[in-house]
This record gives structure tokens, C-alpha cells and sequence, in this order.
């Protein structure tokens, strides 16, 4: 049962990580576009490198945040770690080789999401693996599917979050505005601290469930930006304006 417990968590914490990379950069890639817009392989050597720290920030996070902290000090804990986190993706996205160039919008995305991925394999782990030990009682079906609901909600939540914030901290890298960039980052990991720190600090199921749905959309607006806003300007100039051409046909066609 503690290896289905495992398994279960690494596909509630890596599987949306993988999803929302597949659909950021599917459109930028072979066949959708004449020339890839990004290495594929720097930007799952990326991906790699996120999950590295992702685990490195887990643990201090673990160890910094007890189930005991009054929600000030935890919604300060949270902006701690993100500052930690967002100033790691700065200085990866602006090593020599990624400074100054397009495609280091999609290697900050990459790098964000190789993080959440990891991380939230150790919140699930926690949350699934330590509540199912042997001396622990029974959890009915329902109430399971419920968890992993929950869960999965806020695995997909921190996806959308961090695939945000590292295409605007290689955006940043890329453009040469780098602390323009860093600062809307923190500012999107701050709100959404703000929004998340019921769910993780109150007991009150109804108060927590409203805290991650508000989280959940903010998150989700934060993306649907980045997609439409932030990855297209990572395109060749050729690129964007063959793109713009397609957008203005396909609301044409939707009027008429």
C-alpha cells in the first residue's frame, strides 16, 4: 500500500508539472512553427536542474514551517521561500549562456515547473504517505478522493504559478529587464501567498476550500497572461507577426 501511496503522490506532484510544459511549448516547437523557438534539451536539462532545488527548497521549507505557526508567520515563511526561489531562477536564467536571448523566457518556465514538481511530490508524500502509516486509521474511499482532489488542485495551482514567474524572470533575462521582471514575479508569489495561507494554516474545511479556489483562479490568470502575453514575445520577430496575422484571422472568422 506504501508504494501505491508513492507512486500516487510522484503523479499528483510530477504529472501536472509535465502537462502545463507540454502545453506552454507545444505551439513553439516542431511541427507548429518552421524552426523550434527553444533546445529542447537545455530546457528538460532545465527542468532537471528545477527539480534539484525544488528538493533543496522542500526540505528547508519543511523545516522552517511548523503546523503550529500563526498564519503572520506563515504567510511571512511563504514569501521567504519564494524570494528564495524566484532569486534561484534569476540566477540560472542570467548565466552567460541564457543572458540576452529569446528562448530564455521557455528555460525559466522549464526551471519553475522542474521546482513545483518536486516539491509538491514532497507535500503530497507528506500529506498521503505519513496519514496512512500502519498505526493510522482507515480513510473511507470518499474522503481519499476527496484529499487527492485537494491536493491535485494545489499541485496544478503552484504548476500555473511557477510556469508564471519563471517565464517572467527569463523573460526578464531575456529582454535585459531583469529586475522589472523579478519584482512583477514577487509580486504574483506574494498575492498568491496571501490567497493560499488559509488552506495551508486554517483547520476550518469550508474557509480552506475558499482560500484554494481564489489561490486556483489567481494562479490560473497569472498563466493564461504568460501564454498569451509573455511566451509569444519570445518569438522571432518573423515569428510574432506571422502569429499576429493568424490571431486576427481567427477573430475575424469567429465574427463572421
Amino acid at each position: 500500500m506504501a508504494s501505491t501511496d508513492f507512486l500516487i503522490a510522484g503523479a499528483l506532484g510530477i504529472g501536472p508539472g509535465l502537462v502545463f510544459l507540454f502545453h506552454a511549448l507545444r505551439k513553439y516547437d516542431l511541427p507548429h512553427v518552421e524552426v523550434p523557438a527553444f533546445d529542447s534539451s537545455r530546457v528538460f536539462m532545465l527542468f532537471a536542474v528545477g527539480m534539484i532545488f525544488g528538493g533543496v527548497s522542500s526540505f528547508l521549507s519543511f523545516a522552517m514551517i511548523a503546523p503550529s505557526l500563526q498564519l503572520l508567520m506563515l504567510l511571512l515563511m511563504l514569501i521567504v521561500i519564494a524570494l528564495f526561489e524566484e532569486l534561484f531562477k534569476m540566477v540560472v536564467t542570467n548565466l552567460k549562456r541564457f543572458q540576452l536571448k529569446k528562448e530564455t523566457t521557455f528555460y525559466g518556465l522549464s526551471l519553475g515547473l522542474g521546482m513545483t514538481a518536486v516539491s509538491m511530490v514532497f507535500v503530497a508524500g507528506y500529506i498521503i504517505v505519513v496519514p496512512s502509516g500502519a498505526e493510522a486509521a482507515p480513510i473511507d474511499t470518499l474522503t481519499l478522493v476527496g484529499i487527492y482532489t485537494l491536493i491535485g488542485t494545489y499541485s496544478v495551482s503552484m504548476c500555473a504559478l511557477q510556469a508564471s514567474t519563471g517565464s517572467f524572470i527569463g523573460h526578464g533575462a531575456a529582454t535585459g529587464y531583469v529586475w522589472n521582471y523579478f519584482f512583477q514575479a514577487m509580486i504574483s508569489r506574494a498575492v498568491f501567498a496571501v490567497l493560499i495561507v488559509p488552506f495551508l494554516g486554517i483547520g476550518n474545511f469550508w474557509v480552506g476550500l475558499f482560500s484554494l479556489i481564489a489561490a486556483a483562479v489567481f494562479s490560473f490568470f497569472l498563466y493564461i497572461h504568460t501564454y498569451y502575453r509573455i511566451l509569444p514575445e519570445a518569438l522571432p520577430e518573423k515569428a510574432k507577426k506571422r502569429r499576429r496575422r493568424e490571431i486576427r484571422k481567427m477573430r475575424i472568422s469567429s465574427k463572421d
